[in-house]
This record gives structure tokens, C-alpha cells and sequence, in this order.
């Protein structure tokens, strides 16, 4: 699992599959998911990240909090983040999941520090080549200015 979550979000549907594969019942294999030690890795990752200011890489924070709600939910998240003391909102996991899920270009303005991870998460759904376009726009503004011209687009 470590190997292929370098290049994929293992989505909850993989509990089903293998399940089904394994003729067991996919509550045991989800089980089995979270006790593996990448799951908890990917977990201890997000709760010292979180706890810094400044994220060590956004990018990698952003990718394991989608990797966690692709497998467990967005509800099972929160009470697994809630279980351990991690303030967490119910929109800045949906924020971070979106990131994680965000196209390469967006995710290197972000990484390079040229875009803020709260404003990228703001960009609205719209075609790949405009979103690159506001994204490399945004990344020309202070975080103000950015919010402001994200509402005057609405």
C-alpha cells in the first residue's frame, strides 16, 4: 500500500474490492486497512503537520488529509481527528482534500510558495485551463486581494 499510495489516493472502494476478491466482509478488510502501518503513518504525518504553522510540504499534508477521506469518509475523519485532539474543521478538510486532489500545475505554485493553500482551495470548478489561469493570477496577489478578486469573479 505504501508503494502504490506514491502514486495514487487509494480510494474506500478498495475495501470492497479486495473484499470482494478475498471472498471476506469488507468491514474486516477495512479493519485490517487501518491497521497497517502506512494507515498509521499517514495519520501521525497529518497530526505533527497540523500542529506546525507553517507545513513542512503542503502538497504531501493536503494528499494524505484527501488520502483519509477517500478511505474512510469525511465524517469517520473528523472523529478520528476530534479522537486525536486535532482541531479540524469539517471545510478546511474539504479545502485540503481538494488540494489533494488538485491538478499538478496548481499543486506546484503551492508547493513553490508562490500560492497560498487557503486561497488555491477557493478556486472554483472550471475548466483545467482557466483554473491554471486564475491560479498563476492568484499567485500574483497578497492573500486580501486574492479573496477579493475570487468574490468579484461570483
Amino acid at each position: 500500500m505504501e508503494n502504490i499510495s506514491q502514486y495514487i489516493i487509494i480510494s474506500g472502494k478498495f475495501h470492497e474490492i479486495i473484499a470482494q476478491d478475498l471472498n471476506l466482509k469488507s468491514e474486516k478488510v477495512e479493519k485490517e486497512v487501518y491497521e497497517t502501518s502506512w494507515f498509521k503513518e499517514l495519520i501521525h504525518y497529518v497530526i505533527e503537520d497540523f500542529r506546525k504553522k507553517k507545513k513542512v510540504d503542503p502538497i504531501k499534508y493536503a494528499e494524505a488529509v484527501r488520502q483519509l477521506v477517500e478511505l474512510m469518509g469525511i465524517e469517520k475523519t473528523l472523529d478520528l481527528f476530534e479522537k486525536k485532539d486535532v482541531k479540524i474543521g469539517r471545510s478546511t478538510i474539504r479545502g485540503l482534500a481538494r488540494i489533494g486532489g488538485e491538478i499538478p500545475e496548481i499543486k506546484e505554485l503551492i508547493r513553490k510558495g508562490k500560492l497560498r493553500l487557503t486561497l488555491a482551495w477557493e478556486i472554483p470548478p472550471i475548466d483545467r485551463d482557466e483554473r491554471i489561469r486564475l491560479a498563476k493570477k492568484l499567485s500574483s496577489l497578497n492573500y486580501i486581494k486574492g479573496k477579493e478578486y475570487l468574490k468579484s469573479m461570483k
